[in-house]
């Protein structure tokens, strides 16, 4: 019965993100290193990044001017590959930043939203990145 009440969840968040949520996102990711150059080879690592993209989504702006970014938990699982909140969690810890429109945002915080333990949303917190904050 419980795993009823979290599929039922995560179908209604992706119902609801795929008719509220306009928006995409491209996340920015280091990829992963590959031992292909003698620098490498030594633990020196040339930093490549790869975009993710995640979509549908839809961006909140919040009363302190920051953004919030709501995502189903299926929608952005696929994306990640990943199986649990725990391990989207720690994929979107190395995140360099998050792209919504023309606009590169921080990732502050990343909160998943879970019944009986199974994420259904998740609810990104973004900010401004110093230099877009002075213009």
């Amino acid at each position: 019965m419980s795993a009823g009440f979290a599929s039922g969840a995560r179908a209604s968040a992706l119902s609801a993100a795929r008719t509220l949520g306009r928006t995409a996102a491209l996340v920015r990711l280091p990829s992963p290193p590959l031992a292909a150059t003698p620098g490498e080879e030594l633990g020196l690592p040339s930093p490549e990044f790869h975009d993710i993209s995640i979509a549908p989504c839809a961006v909140r702006m919040r009363s302190d001017g920051s953004r919030e970014l709501l995502v189903a938990a299926p929608t952005l699982e696929t994306a990640l590959g990943v199986s649990d909140s725990d391990a989207a969690r720690q994929t979107l810890a190395s995140a360099a930043f998050v792209q919504v429109g023309s606009d590169s945002l921080l990732l502050r915080e990343v909160q998943p939203l879970a019944i009986r333990g199974r994420a259904y949303l998740y609810r990104l917190f973004l900010r401004e990145t110093r230099a877009e904050a002075r213009v």
